[in-house]
């Protein structure tokens, strides 16, 4: 009996803990758009980059951009269907929030559009914690779906 108690009271403080996270996801400051930003996601592997990744697994292809104005409407249109928010767009530069529904926590996306290249630079990352469980890489892949469409 003694035991069951243990291990619920851990499964309770575990449980505050990612809300706690959660919580505080939503009060660090997100990305700017700074047109000069260059996509770099760090050491952690809760970070997806076309630009400047860290490691081979922070690695993603970037989006293809034919026109800049067009592509940028197309990138604010899948953000609002993949769930995001778009909270800024500056030269270029298009800075998105999405928001997990269970513990709430924030993750920030960008884009960077080079029309001269022909492609979109995209970096996707956690605010808080270590892993991300493929959650930005696969926003990134729904993203790019949205677009193809």
């Amino acid at each position: 009996m003694m035991v069951l108690k243990v291990i619920f009271g851990l499964i309770v403080l575990i449980v505050i803990y990612f809300f706690a996270m959660g919580y505080y996801s939503t009060t660090m400051p997100g990305k700017s758009a700074d047109a000069g930003l260059r996509f770099e996601c760090g050491d952690r592997p809760n970070c997806v980059s076309s630009e400047a990744p860290s490691m081979p697994s922070q690695e993603v292809e970037p989006l293809s951009a034919a026109d800049g104005a067009a592509m940028q409407k197309q990138i604010m249109a899948a953000v609002a269907a993949t769930g995001g928010t778009v909270m800024s767009e500056n030269d270029g530069v298009i800075v998105a929030e999405y928001k997990s529904r269970v513990f709430g926590f924030v993750d920030d996306v960008m884009f960077k559009i080079d029309p001269e290249n022909g492609s979109t630079h995209v970096m996707s990352a956690s605010r808080v914690g270590y892993s991300d469980l493929n959650a930005n890489r696969e926003r990134v892949e729904k993203i790019r779906e949205q677009l193809s469409q």
